[in-house]
């Protein structure tokens, strides 16, 4: 709906400079480049119309992603899909926080898919089902018991989450999740690392309430590399920022994107929702 100098005119046929345009069009000057207004004030008009509306459809999907289950756990995006439950880091005090949390999800989400199955990290990890169950009012319901049902016992083996996610790695299905709570220990980053370079699906890793940064980088590196999602949510850090530009908060490169704001969701999903917004809200 605009030109500059020397641009091809439609309307007349022919090129027309800005310097000879004057009273012509209605002109407007942009980072000192004169911009000729060929569109009616109707057009104008409709086309802010019609971005609005596009900014508010992206708005309320904004609200959708950052409520309920989904800014705790994410989105589950698969029909089929098997669960590990990793809460040997938490203090007993947080575990029935956890619990809660994952078995929001559950509620609120898969019983919205085809199937799934759940593991729990343990000394001895424990597959609720030998394969993955239809999902049902029913079936959902006896997981959520089942995970209540599970007794608090933290282990310090060093390989019994990476066994955890074999046992997921047996089931045929479209991708696993991975909640993890808290931070994981150096000594199980390893073999972490080495049973997820074996998937040959989708690892989705959910970071519940880490305390170290360098936590979430790890985690981030590792679902990115079997190509799946991250995501990750605080409801307290001590690294916690409390000062920072729209610019600085929303560049990826900055060390920003690596500390978690409490009760903020940082994911895949978030971030480019929010950039788009920015950009559009500017436009307009």
């Amino acid at each position: 709906i605009t030109f500059i100098s020397a641009e091809y005119v439609n309307k007349l046929g022919r090129p027309v400079s800005s310097r000879y345009a004057h009273g012509l069009f209605h002109q407007y000057n942009n980072d000192g480049k004169i911009y000729n207004l060929t569109a009616k004030r109707e057009h104008v008009l409709q086309k802010i119309e019609s971005i609005t509306g596009v900014i508010e459809l992206f708005k309320q999907r904004l609200i959708w992603l950052t409520g309920g289950s989904r800014v705790l756990f994410g989105v589950i995006q698969e029909q089929s899909v098997a669960f590990v439950i990793d809460v040997n880091s938490l203090y007993e005090a947080q575990d029935d926080l956890c619990r809660e949390a994952f078995c929001l999800a559950l509620n609120e989400q898969v019983a919205r898919i085809s199937k799934f199955n759940l593991v729990w990290a343990s000394e001895i990890p424990v597959k609720w089902q030998r394969k993955p169950v239809s999902a049902s009012y029913q079936t959902v319901e006896a997981a959520t018991q089942w995970v209540w049902n599970q007794p608090y016992s933290p282990t310090d083996r060093a390989d019994c989450d990476a066994e955890a996610l074999s046992l997921a790695l047996n089931d045929q299905v479209e991708a696993i999740y991975y909640f993890s709570a808290g931070d994981i220990p150096d000594d199980k980053k390893l073999l972490m690392s080495q049973r997820i370079s074996n998937s040959q699906f989708p690892i989705h890793v959910v970071s519940y309430n880490p305390l170290k940064p360098e936590t979430i980088t790890f985690w981030k590196e590792l679902s990115h590399r079997s190509h799946g999602r991250f995501h990750v949510y605080s409801v307290e850090n001590k690294h916690t920022v409390t000062k920072t530009t729209k610019e600085e908060y929303f560049d990826e490169s900055n060390p920003v994107m690596e500390k978690v704001l409490p009760g903020i969701v940082f994911c895949d999903t978030y971030f480019p929702w929010m950039r788009f917004l920015m950009i559009s809200h500017s436009a307009v």
